[in-house]
């Protein structure tokens, strides 16, 4: 195969909601196994050295847990 991993996938930062993995179904399968426990969000961003890119970031964490709240009927 003449096509390296770099050529198939590219990596970029996205919501939640946006990424490949269906969280609908993984929390489906976390709840069926009886996992009750935390669930941990992390979020990868570029330095956010100015006000404006903090407050964009914050926008976007507030999206992606109220997507996550979403997932789970809260």
């Amino acid at each position: 195969n003449d096509i390296s991993n770099e050529e198939r996938w590219r990596r970029d930062w996205c919501l939640l909601a946006d990424g490949l993995v269906v969280w609908p179904r993984v929390l489906r399968q976390l709840a069926a196994v009886g996992y009750a426990g935390p669930i941990s969000l992390h979020g990868e961003y570029t330095n956010a050295e100015r006000r404006e890119e903090r407050e964009l970031y914050l926008r976007l964490i507030g999206q992606d847990i109220g997507y996550m709240r979403g997932c789970l009927g809260r």
